[in-house]
């Protein structure tokens, strides 16, 4: 029984997330940011994210 409300749950949660949230597509020449690599010299002043870069080539479908 608490399985079925479990799941009811999520679907619902996930209803409300997909109804507010839209696909934003990467297009060839789109200037995009980059997030860091967890590395040895990371640490909380270091930039979450790197760039922009443009975009050279549409490689696959990215969701």
């Amino acid at each position: 029984m608490s399985h079925i409300r479990e799941c009811a749950a999520k679907a619902k949660v996930a209803r409300r997330y997909n109804a507010t949230v839209f696909p934003c597509p990467i297009r060839k020449g789109d200037l995009v940011l980059r997030r860091t690599l967890m590395g040895a010299t990371m640490n909380k002043l270091t930039p979450n994210w790197e760039g922009p870069f443009r975009v050279q080539e549409e490689v696959g479908l990215i969701i």
